[in-house]
């Protein structure tokens, strides 16, 4: 709405038009670089929560390294490379248009190599811990930036997020393979997979997504409780 009227503005009154867009101008970059430092800040403190909390969780990390070389090799057999993944201490969730018998198939195989030693299936280029890395990575550096400048400028900004992603995804493979997945497979076992519906009913909305494929996974030195149903 803003932008329409100052367009209209231009055929009635140009320089009226011109001055207020000036000032929105000004107005938006004098926010961008206040909105990044709040959002700096909150990544300051969710971004080392994060990886530490996964690093002292050896299921999730060893079911994240399952499943990055599962997606790695689903990406190999069908040529989709759009596949979504999250670990949990049970298992791993794969998201995208396949079918769960082929995912159980390449969790098997991928289990098979990472038992080979062929750790390098376990680190995935696209994986979220890169993305976590290229925000904390640019959040230290703004916040480095604001401390001994006392500048709250555009410039910084730029200069943030540039080289957090060019340090960041190199940075995030080395966070990925030393804190954020394990590749001791020993006594892991692939129980077998669950299909899952992508609706989700929210109230009064239902969102219709792709479904995922859920592989249950167990640590084979824990005693299985058996369910008992009255």
């Amino acid at each position: 709405m803003p932008l329409l009227i100052i367009l209209l503005l231009f055929f009635v009154m140009p320089w009226f038009a011109l001055i207020l867009a000036l000032l929105l101008v000004l107005l938006f970059l004098f926010l961008i670089p206040l909105g990044f430092a709040g959002r700096s800040f909150y990544w300051l403190m969710i971004g080392p929560m994060q990886l530490i909390k996964t690093f002292f969780n050896k299921k999730v990390r060893r079911n994240h390294a399952l499943e990055h070389a599962t997606i790695g090799i689903l990406e190999k057999v069908t040529g989709y490379t759009h596949f979504e993944g999250m670990a949990y201490e049970n298992g791993f969730t794969v998201r995208g248009v396949v079918r769960p018998e082929l995912v159980l198939a390449c969790a098997r195989e991928a289990l098979g190599e990472l038992l080979k030693g062929n750790h390098d299936l376990a680190i995935h280029p696209k994986c979220g811990t890169t993305i976590l890395v290229i925000n904390t990575f640019s959040s230290i550096i703004f916040i480095t930036i604001l401390i001994f400048t006392g500048n709250l400028g555009l410039w910084s900004v730029i200069l943030a997020l540039t080289l957090g992603h060019l340090v960041g995804p190199l940075t995030g493979k080395l966070v990925q393979r030393h804190i954020t997945t394990s590749v001791d497979m020993e006594d892991l076992e692939i129980t077998g997979v669950e299909v899952r519906s992508g609706t989700r009913n929210l109230g009064n909305i239902i969102l219709q997504g792709p479904g995922e494929v859920l592989v249950h996974t167990r640590d084979m030195k824990e005693v299985i409780v058996p369910e008992i149903i009255d």
